[in-house]
């Protein structure tokens, strides 16, 4: 890849080089280990989320087998979701978050002039309830269902006859 071919995308968001959720493991160690020896990889520079930091910490768990893997690694939290232990912030969160707040400003423009319904806004994150959760704060939401808490079209109904 050259210059030219990657001019640009620092100002857009997403992933240009591809993503892979797999782990280190289901991978094959063995076959990481041999990729960097044959390329002379001297250090690793992971950009993800939970899986790339679970990915490293396999692979620094695996140096006593493979010493390919004795090299530095550091991974770059990079996760809408921002679930990676040991940082705070991770790259694309901020961003999803204030689009999310965007989008519901926009909603809830439509949502004042009508009464008894329920605006439900899905968001993403996987397993994650840090968006729905920090949206639900900045967009003034009367409830945030995430998935840590368990529920169900229940509290949809007791939240709407308690909020009309």
């Amino acid at each position: 890849m050259s210059w030219t071919e990657v001019h640009g995308w620092a100002g857009k968001g997403g992933s240009y080089l591809g993503t892979r959720k797999q782990l280190a493991e289901e991978a094959g160690l063995g076959k990481i280990a041999h990729k960097l020896q044959e390329h002379k990889i001297e250090g690793l520079c992971i950009i993800g989320g939970f899986e790339a930091f679970h990915s490293c910490l396999q692979i620094a768990q695996a140096r006593d087998r493979y010493p390919a893997f004795c090299i530095p690694i550091t991974v770059v939290p990079c996760t809408i979701s921002n679930n990676i232990p040991g940082s705070d912030f991770s790259l694309g969160a901020d961003t999803a978050l204030n689009e999310i707040t965007d989008i519901c400003d926009r909603i809830k423009q439509s949502a004042t002039g009508t009464k008894r319904r329920v605006f439900i806004v899905e968001t993403m994150g996987g397993f994650c309830g840090y968006l729905a959760t920090l949206a639900g704060l900045a967009g003034g939401a009367d409830a945030a269902y995430i998935y840590e808490e368990k529920h169900g079209i229940l509290d949809l109904k007791v939240c709407s006859l308690e909020c009309n």
